[in-house]
């Protein structure tokens, strides 16, 4: 009780004592009201981590894993073509990666009473995984730019909200065209098996539940580093620009603006899974080091 006391500051019970009934009266009633007030304290803080059912770090869990499950869903969607299913599932990812970023500090290992048998929450490396999950969202959100028609703003013409949701999102082509290039089955490939570890890896390792069973997923430090590079970007850069030239009408002159132009929307959808490509690695960079610590 007395260290708590000293680390509340209370100068006046540290304070030289005299030999005044007076003030020896006043140092027993503030010893008993700190006393009190620090019991209290404890009281409600015993009867909060009795009485929640979920901690903040099993939600964290939990909205990762909706993370990873909306990730996958993004990219089988960008895959197949399908604009509509990859904005829904960008929306909810980005929703989930929300949530996870305002739960991740209530989870420092600083705020817990006692440590218990779970291996406390690394920080670092959680606010690392969440900065570059947060990065690949914006390059998939960034691919779905890309792939639909371009449109006035919306804002800007003052539209109502009924009238903002008659104005469907359709695709331009982009997606298409990338998919039928022969290499995109290599990207494919090499993305969506990488997603979808990572949606079951974070779930496993926030969650500090058997470390083998999240371990075995992760691959060794100079794999992830490789992986980081996408393998298949250069040819798909060169099949693209082939394909560009042999097609009639789409050409830079035939193009209204750079925001029209296909071969420039092409790069940027190259460049955005060369991004995503490098996220994807980083983060389980980070798993890695959570792994081996």
């Amino acid at each position: 009780v007395s260290c708590l006391i000293g680390g509340f500051g209370i100068y006046q019970l540290i304070a030289p004592r005299c030999s005044n009934t007076s003030h020896d009266v006043l140092f027993v009633t503030k010893y008993k009201e700190i006393g009190n007030v620090i019991m209290a304290i404890f009281i409600q803080a015993l009867l909060h981590a009795l009485l929640s059912r979920t901690s903040a770090r099993k939600l964290l869990s939990a909205r990762l894993q909706g993370f990873g499950l909306a990730l996958r869903e993004a990219f089988q969607a960008l895959f197949d073509a399908d604009v509509a299913s990859m904005q829904a599932a960008v929306r909810e990812a980005s929703a989930e990666l929300a949530v996870a970023k305002v739960l991740a500090p209530e989870c420092d290992p600083k705020l817990r009473l006692y440590r218990g048998r779970k291996a406390p929450l690394k920080m670092d490396v959680c606010n690392g995984i969440l900065s570059y999950a947060e990065q690949l969202v914006g390059q998939l959100a960034m691919l779905l730019v890309i792939a639909k028609d371009w449109v006035p703003n919306r804002a800007a013409l003052n539209l109502s909200l009924e009238e903002d949701e008659d104005l469907e999102d359709t695709s331009c082509g982009i997606l298409e065209m990338l998919k039928r290039c022969p290499s995109m089955a290599s990207v494919r490939d090499n993305l969506l098996p990488d997603v979808a570890m990572l949606a079951a890896v974070l779930h496993g390792m926030i969650a500090a539940s058997d470390r083998s069973a999240w371990q075995e997923q992760l691959r060794k430090p100079d794999e992830v580093y490789a992986c980081t590079h996408l393998e298949g970007a250069g040819q798909l850069y060169k099949e693209l620009a082939a394909r560009c030239r042999n097609t009639s009408g789409v050409t830079p002159e035939s193009q209204d603006d750079l925001t029209n132009d296909v071969r420039v929307r092409l790069t940027i959808a190259v460049w955005s899974l060369q991004n995503s490509a490098y996220h994807i690695g980083k983060i389980e960079e980070h798993c890695v080091k959570e792994a081996t610590c």
